[in-house]
C-alpha cells in the first residue's frame, strides 16, 4: 500500500508539471477524472496484476473477464474506455472485472483467441 501511495504522490508531482502545460481547464479537468476514476477502481478490485501481481500503476488496467471489452465499448451511451471503469465502480462485480497488467491482458486475448502455446515462449504462427 504504501507503494501505491508513492505512486499516487509521484502522479501528482507529474500531474502539476502536465496541468501547468494543458491549455484549458476543461482538459486539465478531463484528465484529472481519468485519474481520479482509475484510482477508485484500484482501491476497489486491488492495486496489483491478479496474475503476476505487478504493481506498477502505469501498465495497469480493467479487464472483463472472459473477454468482451471490445463488445461493450459498442454499446449506446459507451463513448470511450473510461465507461467501463464506470460501470465496473457501479456495479462491483469481481466476476466480470479485475485488475491486470497489460502484458497478461495481452496473454489473456492471445489464448483465447490461438490457444495456449504448446511451450512458454512459443507462439502461433
Amino acid at each position: 500500500m504504501a507503494e501505491t501511495a508513492d505512486a499516487v504522490a509521484a502522479w501528482e508531482v507529474e500531474d502539476a508539471a502536465i496541468n501547468s502545460a494543458l491549455p484549458t481547464t476543461a482538459a486539465r479537468y478531463r484528465r484529472n477524472y481519468r485519474l481520479r476514476l482509475r484510482q477508485r477502481f484500484f482501491d476497489m478490485y486491488g492495486d496489483s496484476c491478479q496474475e503476476c501481481g505487478e504493481d506498477d500503476p502505469v501498465v495497469l488496467s480493467l479487464d472483463h473477464i472472459g473477454g468482451g471489452g471490445s463488445a461493450a465499448r459498442k454499446l449506446p451511451g459507451q463513448k470511450c474506455s473510461m465507461s467501463a471503469y464506470r460501470e465496473a465502480l457501479k456495479v462491483y462485480d469481481p466476476k466480470r472485472f479485475r485488475v491486470l497488467c497489460l502484458n497478461d491482458q495481452f496473454r489473456d486475448r492471445y489464448e483465447r483467441l490461438y490457444g495456449p502455446a504448446d511451450e512458454p515462449g512459443e507462439y502461433h504462427r
